[in-house]
């Protein structure tokens, strides 16, 4: 088992500072019901933050199908880079997943032109969208969707907030 942590205040700092390989650890399932659901319709999945984290889950899981009709927009501030980044885009590749690395928010090109050119490729009706971000994120991306005409029965979040 892997864990990626931050340290954003007090506690996760001082988890940081002490956890080590070997520690007992109370392990409680995942809060929220964010599951992959592939419907056979292009997949996109747009991460911000630490969003990214159930895409990593399910880039890793094995028995995934369909990975080929996905792309994953993974908005950070730079600076604050999600860690390992580098190798989650060579896994993101190496499944057959278009990894767009976007620093900054959404109205940065390498999301707008992108995700543009991906519903003039496959039509607006056949795109799937997974989010896993802020609220000013996802207000963004539905502003996006209505802009290209995606219902938004399209759209399956899964929202959180910093404290």
């Amino acid at each position: 088992m892997q864990f990626v942590i931050r340290a954003l205040g007090d506690y996760t700092g001082k988890l940081v500072a002490e956890a080590a390989p070997g520690m007992h650890a109370e392990v409680y399932a995942p809060f929220g019901r964010f599951q992959r659901n592939p419907t056979g319709d292009f997949e996109v999945w747009i991460a911000g933050g630490v969003g990214l984290s159930p895409f990593i889950a399910w880039l890793q899981d094995e028995n995934a199908e369909g990975l080929g009709r996905v792309t994953l927009f993974n908005f950070y501030t730079p600076g604050r880079e999600f860690p390992g980044m580098d190798e989650l885009g060579a896994l993101a590749r190496k499944r057959g997943v278009d990894w767009v690395p976007v620093p900054g928010g959404p109205g940065a090109p390498a999301f707008r032109e992108r995700f543009e050119w991906l519903v003039g490729q496959v039509g607006a009706a056949k795109i799937s969208i997974s989010f896993c971000g802020p609220a000013g994120l996802l207000s963004a991306v539905r502003a996006e969707m209505a802009r290209h005409g995606i219902p938004a029965s399209k759209l399956h979040y899964e929202q959180f907030e910093f404290r």
